[in-house]
């Protein structure tokens, strides 16, 4: 198919849908990276409940995709998805206004919930728009905002932090809230009208009504890399000071984040041309070798290479999987697989530091990434043994 014969992928639904993703991607990473130390620092907190109250988020978050289904079903993609956004954007504002310990958590826990509902909707609607033959393009494109504010938005907090204080991070966060909500409002206007009303799809409050089954496999592939994934997001400071590589980490994320930028777009026209395979595969070996170089590195050159090829796996191995896993579903049930999809990849991310922070405590940081490793080398045997279009096929020729 030639490039003027190809369906239009960048319409305006899909390009304020992407950026108001990015808007709302960057607020969560400053945040993510900043509340444990304010509930330390401002409010004396312990480092565990610190810990504690950064992690509620990505519970909530994960409740929150759980009942985003059953919650369009009964009001509506439209109501739910801005109703989740402005949740998201008072929160974001709430962190302003929070005088104790208890109203942080409060404020996270509504946070969260409103990520859950707010991204797993934004996506789905999002990439409703793009044409199903571009649809992996489409999910690295929509990702790549994700991506950026990996990188930036722990950095940009950082930096306003030791500037003028945590009350700097909470009002970019909630300006950036609320250009999420803008570019949400302008893209619903997009949406066909027929296409914004409610949909009974499934009878409420059944299984399938919170998730797909078709998801899943993929999902959890997916999971096991993001286990070893949120394990370098949590201890990576703390492990590079260990072994005097403080100033490297600093540029680790970034590096992540731009590898993501060019490979995940590239990745996607490859996915939709030649299928999952080609692209998934090296994925999950590729997020082992950044895990593994980041548990070998014994220079900054090295734990940057780490990054890299951490970024060029696991950063695509997400958007790919969300592709695989909006391609088994029919175009009503997208937000379905989006939210299915995502649930288990948060659930890695929320469990990573619980799962594998006792081997961190008992045998060391890099001892925790090699887990990682093993956890990629199984996620990798589970795609060829069951998911692989390759296996899929010559099971249909081979019934």
């Amino acid at each position: 198919m030639s490039a003027s014969s190809r369906p239009r992928l960048f319409t305006r639904q899909f390009l304020t849908g992407a950026i108001g993703n990015a808007t709302m991607s960057f607020s969560f990473f400053m945040y993510m990276s900043s509340i444990a130390g304010y509930s330390v620092d401002v409010l004396g907190a312990s480092a565990a409940m610190g810990g504690i109250v950064s992690g509620l988020f990505v519970i909530a978050a994960t409740i929150g995709r759980l009942i985003t289904a059953p919650f369009v079903t009964l009001v509506g993609r439209r109501v739910a998805l801005m109703s989740a956004v402005i949740v998201f954007m008072l929160a974001s504002g709430g962190y302003m206004l929070a005088d104790n310990l208890a109203e942080v958590v409060l404020t996270r826990c509504c946070h969260g919930l409103g990520m859950g509902v707010g991204a797993t909707t934004l996506g789905a609607v999002t990439l409703a728009a793009a044409p199903r033959s571009r649809q992996a393009e489409a999910s690295g494109w929509f990702g790549a905002g994700l991506a950026l504010a990996s990188g930036l938005g722990p950095g940009v907090a950082t930096i306003l932090m030791r500037t003028y204080g945590y009350d700097a991070i909470f009002l970019l966060g909630f300006v950036l809230s609320f250009a999420t909500v803008a570019f949400t409002w302008v893209m619903l206007l997009e949406v066909p009208k027929r296409a914004r009303g409610r949909r009974f799809l499934k009878p409420p409050f059944t299984p399938s009504a919170f998730v797909t089954v078709k998801a899943l496999p993929i999902g959890f592939v997916t999971f096991l890399p993001a286990l070893g994934f949120a394990s370098v997001l949590t201890y990576l400071t703390t492990y590079a000071a260990e072994r005097d590589l403080a100033r490297a980490a600093g540029f680790y994320f970034l590096l992540y984040a731009a590898v993501i930028m060019v490979a995940r777009p590239l990745a996607g026209i490859i996915q939709d041309r030649h299928g999952h395979d080609i692209v998934i595969i090296p994925a999950i070996i590729s997020a082992g070798l950044g895990l593994g170089l980041t548990a070998w590195a014994g220079n900054g050159a090295a734990l940057l290479a780490g990054g890299g090829f951490l970024g060029l796996g696991y950063g695509t191995l997400i958007s790919a999987g969300q592709a695989m896993a909006i391609s088994r579903v029919g175009p009503l049930d997208v937000g379905l697989a989006v939210g299915s999809f995502y649930l288990l990849v948060d659930s890695g991310t929320g469990a990573g530091p619980i799962v594998l922070g006792p081997v961190a405590e008992h045998f060391g940081y890099a001892a925790m990434l090699w887990v990682g490793v093993g956890l990629s080398a199984v996620a990798l045997v589970i795609y060829l043994a069951g998911i692989s279009e390759c296996i899929a096929g010559r099971r249909r020729a081979h019934p």
